[in-house]
């Protein structure tokens, strides 16, 4: 399990926005874990990717892919409620949390602010939003790399050791992957609108995923193999 950390300890988790309500310190508050906004969380959905190591340390243990509701109060003692749910990638979880975008509305938060989670003195979950700093602008970055992350999905930077990747365009603008192995990958210049789907590409069976307006692809080595990792996103075309 991930190691509680006390934000007084990090100044550069503290809140220092517009402040809106009271700080977790002030509130007797736990800090469990942070989140750096994404294109995809901050589009105006209201939908999350929770990194797993924290999503699996910190909140409800999921039993079935539908997912369950999750209370939370903020720093001003507001109700919220959330969806807390998963979709299969490559055998592992990706978690999502939905319902997200009145506290983002509440504490003004943008692309490269932060979500925090805490855990109040009556074990009560609080979600709060401040400004991104150049800090957590770095800890972002340190995140990716061509290695799976926690989401479970594989970000794709550069070349990975000993494999030859393709990063030209395709006509219909999506990267050409080397591996037809079953992965999830960000799509580079990915396009928000473009739904998710099943389809063949230079002959091989590829399946896009759109996650809240962040396209992710993988390839297959056939077509029963692609629809069986579409269903098991719940996804719909």
């Amino acid at each position: 399990m991930a190691t509680e950390t006390n934000p007084e300890s990090h100044p550069e988790t503290r809140e220092t926005a517009p402040k809106v309500g009271k700080s977790l310190s002030e509130l007797g508050a736990t800090l469990l874990f942070e989140k750096v906004l994404t294109t995809s969380d901050a589009n105006g959905q209201g939908r999350i990717v929770v990194p797993k190591v924290h999503a699996e340390a910190h909140l409800p243990s999921l039993d079935f892919s539908n997912g369950v509701d999750v209370p939370a109060e903020d720093t001003t003692g507001e109700s919220h409620s959330f969806k807390f749910r998963y979709w299969i990638n490559n055998s592992s979880r990706m978690y999502l949390l939905e319902g997200t975008q009145k506290i983002q509305n509440k504490y003004s938060t943008k692309i490269g602010d932060v979500l925090t989670f805490s855990r109040g003195p009556n074990s009560k979950l609080l979600v709060s939003g401040r400004p991104g700093t150049k800090a957590d602008h770095a800890r972002k970055n340190q995140a990716g790399g061509a290695k799976a992350n926690a989401a479970g999905v594989e970000k794709v930077r550069g070349r990975p050791r000993g494999k030859s990747v393709r990063t030209r365009l395709a006509p219909d603008g999506y990267y050409f992957a080397p591996l037809k192995d079953g992965v999830f990958r960000a799509v580079p210049e990915g396009l928000s609108q473009e739904p998710s789907k099943v389809m063949v590409q230079n002959s091989h069976w590829t399946v896009i995923l759109n996650c809240a307006g962040e396209l992710y692809q993988a390839f297959f080595e056939s077509q029963e193999a692609a629809l069986e990792a579409f269903n098991a996103s719940g996804a719909t075309q």
